[in-house]
């Protein structure tokens, strides 16, 4: 009998019990279990020996929170219930066949992309998500002070009317506090370089934002010459304007806090967290970043229109170009929060300084 057939009938042991199991056996006859070839024994067509690679283990991490195992490497959060997950420990060996890359969620798949929570970026879920809940935010504070505090129309309820937005950018720093991430996902770089370059073209943005006023005007006078003078009572604009003119100087220099505020957290919600969300979503290319300017520009002018109608509508062109303005001037200024936020302030004051001092 040739060498390798007796090789083939040698005595092997199983590997759950230990019991001898020859060659042909195909189930131990001992514990009744189907039998593993070891595969180093395995040959390949001109009879050398081969072995299986090994795959990549990886080791599962238990959520604290809701206890799912997750395998996935590079999670930073549970995609269960969005506890904060450990560090995932070190994987020996890699596996080239390893195609994951999705997450099965209920009844799909979905990519495992738009599931990952990172510290410095928003993905496009997690990002939507802030920025609805801000604007829950805005429209419950703006019900409340119609319900119970109803302002009337004097300056007090005019510094009252800043408080809903103001408020749509505390609840992403909120978020960013609680889940410990970084103020980099909302686009405040803290180097001496970028502060810099976000001064410059901030204090630069914001004095042309002033000449744009002008056009501004412009596009008002158009607005209400094609008939919105007579469709809606506007007359709310004329009487703003005249309250402001009359605040005494405390009054005044309340107001002007907090319209500071209301660009600051504006800035916060528009830029920082929509702005980063989507361009993380649809990419870096100059026609992406045109594309998500436009994209908040419509949202922002279009949120400002139905939330303050009806002199929204009147002011809805000028808010769309004064967005675009802002988006640019952003990602100009390499994308630092600061950049569109010194504009933004400057812009607000500059237009109650001429509303208080000249009209």
């Amino acid at each position: 009998m040739p060498e390798e057939e007796q090789d083939d009938r040698l005595v092997k042991f199983c590997v759950y019990c230990g019991s001898k199991v020859d060659a042909d056996e195909v189930y131990c006859p001992n514990c009744g279990k189907l039998v593993i070839k070891e595969p180093s024994k395995l040959k390949d067509s001109i009879g050398h020996q081969k072995t299986t690679p090994k795959p990549r283990e990886i080791p599962a991490r238990k959520c604290a929170n809701c206890g799912s195992l997750i395998r996935s490497p590079i999670l930073k959060q549970c995609p269960v219930c969005g506890n904060e997950l450990e560090e995932a420990p070190p994987i020996e060996m890699l596996d080239d066949s390893r195609t994951s890359g999705f997450i099965f969620t209920e009844d799909r798949l979905e990519p495992e992309e738009e599931r990952i929570i990172s510290r410095t970026k928003w993905n496009i879920r997690e990002g939507t998500s802030v920025f609805t809940t801000s604007i829950l935010v805005y429209i419950t504070t703006m019900l409340m002070l119609t319900l119970f505090f109803l302002p009337e129309q004097n300056i007090f309820g005019i510094i009252l009317s800043q408080l809903p937005e103001i408020f749509i950018g505390i609840y992403p720093l909120w978020y960013i506090s609680t889940n410990n991430h970084s103020l980099e996902k909302l686009g405040l770089k803290s180097s001496k370089r970028s502060v810099l370059i976000a001064g410059v073209v901030g204090i630069i943005g914001g004095v042309g934002l002033i000449f744009f006023e002008y056009l501004s005007e412009l596009l008002i006078e158009l607005m209400l010459n094609l008939g919105l003078r007579d469709l809606f009572d506007l007359s709310s604009l004329m009487t703003t304007s005249f309250l402001i003119q009359n605040a005494d100087l405390i009054w005044f220099i309340i107001l002007a806090i907090m319209v500071s505020l209301s660009a600051i957290s504006s800035e916060i919600l528009f830029r920082g967290t929509l702005h980063n969300a989507l361009k993380e979503r649809f990419g870096t290319s100059l026609k992406n970043k045109a594309v998500v300017i436009l994209i908040i520009a419509l949202t922002y002018s279009g949120l400002y229109a139905i939330l303050a109608f009806p002199v929204g509508v009147v002011l809805l062109p000028s808010y769309f170009l004064l967005s675009v303005i802002l988006g640019t001037l952003y990602e100009v200024g390499n994308r630092n929060l600061m950049c569109s936020i010194i504009a933004s302030v400057i812009y607000n004051l500059s237009i109650l300084m001429i509303i208080w001092l000249i009209l």
